[in-house]
């Protein structure tokens, strides 16, 4: 495997202020857990984690909070320039649900956003993309769960992005929930802010984290295929005491679909040439397998083309983009993929580890509790 820059590697060094919130014992034990089942960080008392969080997160260290960088790799760019094309188990969605209507239900199969075999050669580099700043209203479904993360990791504050896919439930990149260097620590001060628009998102407030979750192949050796990360908050926000759902709407999720889709990526980047301040939209289509990052036995990742930067981190991939049934003949919105790595040659282009169950069981224990892994 070649040299690799993770996340921990580029940022997790400098000592800072103590962390508000204190590490649980459980993030002491990561090594000794098993593979086969994703690692939480647990909860202290979540009343007081949360009060601690939001009062940690003043307006001065949210505004100069640095971007999480996306995971890199420096080796040769292997590809695998025909994919295989079959799912790696048994296709499933789950449905999102607008604000105030009952949930919808998804097909078991994604068509409206790809998957149609129209795309019959898959492309090598440089993959085509569109990229263009969020101009629409944010308050708005299915736009409305896509929101900025903040968190704290070995004394650093970080800004990521992340999605709302349930009741109390985020979708993000593992490498925003627990770092790969350093003491393999989880996050603290962990704060997620929907509709999040140049510094405000006035109406609607922050959620703070009671629990993360992500895969011990991650936490414990930074294997890019297994970088997924699901956050469960707390269910009182700092302006609706209310479960985020109830206020935002949640995305679907999809797993296990084939790989030829057309994605729509969404971010908040703050490395150069963007601030952070708006959401970043990219639309492609699948390119390529990549093994680079593969290293622990998951299926390769999948890229796509991006050039969004530091900070998009768990930005989600959303398959059948648009609003509730305009789209392929039933719900649409689904997470099928999130902003991860790239290789440091190739900056356009961006990876997803592929959603395969593995995604579906960190979605689960993260409290999305309708699936069926």
């Amino acid at each position: 495997m070649s040299a690799r820059s993770r996340l921990g590697t580029m940022a997790f060094v400098a000592a800072g202020a103590a962390a508000v919130m204190a590490l649980p014992t459980s993030q002491k034990t990561v090594k000794a857990q098993s593979t086969v089942q994703p690692v939480s960080s647990g909860s202290v008392d979540v009343t007081a984690v949360a009060a601690q969080t939001v009062a940690y997160w003043t307006p001065e260290r949210m505004a100069s909070a640095v971007e999480a960088p996306l995971g890199k790799a420096d080796g040769n760019h292997t590809i695998n320039v025909i994919p295989d094309g079959a799912p790696a188990g048994a296709p499933g969605s789950a449905g999102g649900a607008d604000v105030g209507s009952a949930q919808i239900n998804g097909p078991s199969l994604v068509s409206g956003g790809g998957g149609t075999g129209l795309l019959s050669v898959p492309y090598h580099t440089p993959i085509p993309f569109t990229r263009w700043q969020y101009f629409a209203v944010y308050k708005r479904y299915p736009i409305y769960p896509v929101g900025k993360l903040f968190f704290t990791n070995l004394g650093i504050n970080y800004v990521c992005s992340g999605s709302v896919i349930y009741t109390n439930t985020v979708w993000t990149a593992g490498h925003c929930v627990a770092n790969t260097e350093g003491g393999n620590q989880f996050s603290t001060n962990v704060l997620f802010c929907p509709v999040y628009d140049t510094g405000a998102n006035p109406g609607v407030g922050c959620w703070a984290a009671a629990t993360l979750t992500t895969w011990p192949a991650w936490i414990n050796n930074g294997s890019y295929e297994w970088d997924m990360g699901g956050i469960n908050l707390s269910t009182c926000g700092t302006q609706n005491c209310t479960s985020i759902a109830n206020v935002t709407g949640y995305l679907g999720f999809a797993w296990n679909q084939i790989e030829e889709q057309h994605w729509m990526h969404f971010g908040y980047p703050q490395g150069s040439p963007f601030n952070g301040n708006k959401i970043q939209v990219c639309a492609s289509e699948f390119g390529y397998e990549d093994s680079e990052g593969n290293n622990q036995g998951g299926h390769n990742s999948l890229a796509s083309g991006c050039d969004q930067t530091g900070g998009s981190s768990g930005g989600p991939w959303i398959i059948s983009w648009g609003l509730p049934g305009q789209i392929g003949g039933g719900a649409g919105n689904y997470v099928n993929g999130h902003q991860d790595w790239l290789h440091t040659a190739f900056p356009n282009e961006i990876n997803t580890p592929y959603f395969d169950t593995r995604a579906c069981n960190i979605a689960f224990a993260a409290g999305r509790t309708d699936l069926s892994c």
